[in-house]
């Protein structure tokens, strides 16, 4: 049994020309094994019972026969082949003249690879750029960021021009439904990397406000902690002196230091000491205590000292040094009075 070259109608016994089409029939058992084999992937009707198939059917689903040849995809594979090859060797980048760095080997070899033209090769060439888009790297940097973009964009050749050549065709539906599900990828990879982003930026922003609020309640307990110790001072104080103890009145106004970092209360609490140590040597004198202020030795001084204006400085510096000479001085001449006070002349006789 013969079958017609040209659309795959089956011939009459000893027919010359197809009652189809009109294409001549050549009946030989040779012949028609070259037109099963020229038919294969180019009319998409299967070779061995005429089943009319769609462009990427590898299977005939009547009678099982195999319509894929070994030479179909060559492009594809040509290009798995040189991509591997990149994938074992240094992908060093390079530098253009200008001074700025070219993109790897990889991901410059993916865009630039020419997309293929049958609608088979298009399907499992987009099938393996979808494949290879490493979303988390699209959000990342360097060279696999690089590959991952390069990826996108060689989806999207695919998808263009398959659009515009097989783009009224139901083979086209594929390759379209891979592409917008890899478009949905990468939104939701998107999405996905700026909500950890937001994430990470509001948990340091918690992180300061719980930091900056204990550092807060920290300083207000520690203020109140000073001022209940500074008044449970003055409350003793006020004890020893209705006791008569004002020696250790006396003692404890002068151990009074508002240590907490409050300027203010700080002030307050200086001028409550100065004015707790005036009453408690005042009182002690009205009782017939005589008190003086403890005297801190200069090598304990460890205030440091007030800096001097540049105005008069020389003369309150020629001042200083000659107020010792001067209280000698001083001392010498009513030391001199006193005994000239206590000599009586005796007047001589002539």
């Amino acid at each position: 049994m013969a079958f017609c070259s040209n659309c795959g109608e089956k011939a009459a016994e000893g027919a010359k020309f197809c009652q189809n089409c009109g294409h001549p029939l050549q009946g030989s058992t040779k012949n028609a094994e070259q037109r099963q084999q020229e038919f294969v992937g180019k009319i998409y009707k299967c070779p061995n019972c005429g089943e009319q198939l769609n462009s990427f059917t590898t299977v005939c689903p009547s009678c099982g026969y195999e319509v894929r040849g070994a030479s179909n995809h060559s492009t594809v594979k040509e290009f798995e082949k040189k991509l591997e090859e990149i994938n074992y060797s240094n992908p060093v980048k390079g530098i253009f003249l200008d001074g700025t760095l070219t993109k790897s080997r990889k991901a410059s070899f993916i865009t630039n690879f020419t997309v293929p033209t049958t609608r088979e090769d298009m399907l499992e060439f987009m099938i393996l750029a979808t494949s290879n888009i490493n979303y988390e790297d699209l959000n990342g940097a360097g060279e696999r960021k690089e590959v991952a973009e390069a990826w996108v964009a060689k989806t999207e050749q695919i998808y263009k021009k398959a659009q515009n050549t097989h783009g009224n065709s139901s083979d086209f539906a594929r390759i379209e439904e891979l592409y917008q599900k890899s478009n949905e990828a990468i939104k939701r990879g998107k999405r996905k990397y700026w909500t950890r982003y937001f994430l990470l930026l509001g948990g340091c922003i918690l992180f300061l406000v719980v930091l900056f609020t204990l550092i807060i309640v920290d300083s207000n307990n520690k203020k109140k902690s000073e001022e209940i110790r500074l008044e449970a001072i003055v409350a003793e104080i006020d004890t020893a002196l209705r006791n008569g103890n004002y020696r250790i009145a006396l003692m404890n106004a002068e151990s009074m230091e508002y240590e907490a970092s409050d300027k203010e209360r700080k002030r307050w609490w200086e001028i409550k000491k100065e004015s707790l140590i005036d009453e408690i040597i005042s009182t002690a004198a009205d009782n017939g205590v005589i008190l003086e202020r403890t005297v801190i030795p200069e090598n304990e001084i460890t205030a440091e000292p007030t800096k001097k204006s540049s105005k008069g400085g020389f003369l309150q510096g020629f001042q200083e040094g000659i107020q010792p000479g001067l209280e000698a001085v001083r001392e010498n001449l009513d030391e001199a009075q006193r005994i000239m006070s206590g000599v009586t002349l005796t007047p001589v006789n002539d």
